[in-house]
């Protein structure tokens, strides 16, 4: 198959609680206009993946409400208290197949569609069993991009394998891939991580217009 050709599928976890935000779901507060959960998923729609599917728990149906209108498809996580793993199983049990699946949670609103298309490029000029990684300044980042081959052996794993656990099991299947861009490693959970990354990127729109 010419490594174009392969298609990713993207699963957006938006499950989790947001137990540091002080009691506030931190995936429907307000990012350059719209939820925050909403412009994670417009970001993969323009990333060149073949389908997005964004794993709720918490907040189910207002999470869901915040996605209206948007060609994704809806996985309710059953399991959402058993964390983060849990989510990533169901995302997978909901998704089409696909030859890669592009993993990420929705509290990184720094990432762009440019960084999404660059990870995608990145699995598709990879060995078809590869494991992406992006990392930043020495720290692993997200999304990650697990191959098809890996996706049987975390589903079957139960709900505390997860991803992590797969890497960890097969290091010679994983190609850590230098990032530009701290938005890899840039995520939001707490008030004071919110008010930090609207003001950064309220500076960098500035200076973009």
């Amino acid at each position: 198959m010419p490594p174009e050709t392969r298609s990713v599928a993207g699963i957006l976890l938006a499950a989790g609680a947001s137990r540091r935000m002080g009691g506030t779901n931190k995936l429907l507060l307000t990012v350059d206009g719209q939820p925050m959960v909403r412009r994670a998923a417009r970001t993969l729609l323009g990333g060149g993946l073949a389908t997005v599917t964004v794993v709720t728990g918490h907040d189910a149906e207002a999470v869901a409400a915040s996605l209206a209108g948007l060609p994704v498809a809806i996985a309710y996580n059953a399991d959402h208290l058993a964390g983060q793993m849990a989510s990533v199983r169901a995302g997978l049990i909901a998704s089409p197949a696909a030859d890669g699946y592009l993993i990420v949670p929705a509290d990184m609103p720094a990432l762009t569609a440019r960084d999404i298309g660059w990870l995608v490029g990145r699995f598709r000029a990879a060995a078809t069993d590869r494991a992406i990684v992006p990392v930043f300044a020495g720290e692993r980042g997200h999304p990650i991009i697990v191959p098809a081959a890996a996706r049987a052996e975390i589903v079957e794993g139960g709900l505390n394998f997860g991803c992590r656990k797969f890497l960890e099991r097969h290091p010679e299947r994983v190609e850590l891939v230098e990032a530009a861009s701290a938005a890899f490693v840039t995520d939001i959970d707490t008030p004071d991580a919110y008010s930090a990354q609207i003001m950064q990127m309220r500076t960098l729109f500035s200076c973009c217009i």
